[in-house]
C-alpha cells in the first residue's frame, strides 16, 4: 500500500517534458525561411527554392505555379534553383512574405 502513485502529478511532469521536447521544433518551424534571390539581366533565380518548399512542408511545384500564376511571368524549376524570365520580378519578396508564410503559418497554427 505504500506505493501509490499520485497519477495527476506524474501526468503533469509527463506532460511539461514533451512540452520541452516539441516547443524548440514548433517555434523552428514558425520562422520565415529568407529567400536567396539573384537578380541577373534578363532572369531572377531564387537560390535555396527547393529548401524554402521544403521548410515550410508544401510541393515545390505547386509553390512555383503560384508564383508564376500571380506574378503572370514564365518560369521553371532547375535542381534547388527557381528561375523567373523577368528582370527583379517585383513582387516576389511581398508575394511570399505576405500570402505563402502567412498561409503557411496559419496552417501550422491551426495545429497546434
Amino acid at each position: 500500500m505504500g506505493s501509490e502513485v499520485n497519477y495527476d502529478e506524474l501526468y503533469m511532469k509527463l506532460l511539461d517534458r514533451a512540452y520541452t521536447l516539441i516547443t524548440p521544433r514548433i517555434q523552428r518551424r514558425q520562422e520565415i525561411p529568407k529567400l536567396s534571390i539573384q537578380v541577373q539581366p534578363k532572369k531572377t533565380i531564387i537560390q535555396n527554392f527547393r529548401d524554402v518548399a521544403q521548410r515550410l512542408n508544401r510541393d515545390p511545384t505547386h509553390i512555383a505555379r503560384f508564383f508564376l500564376k500571380e506574378l503572370a511571368l514564365p518560369g521553371n524549376i532547375e535542381g534547388n534553383t527557381f528561375v523567373l524570365y523577368a528582370r527583379g520580378a517585383q513582387g516576389l519578396l511581398r508575394l511570399f512574405t505576405s500570402d505563402i508564410s502567412s498561409s503557411t503559418l496559419s496552417a501550422l497554427c491551426a495545429i497546434q
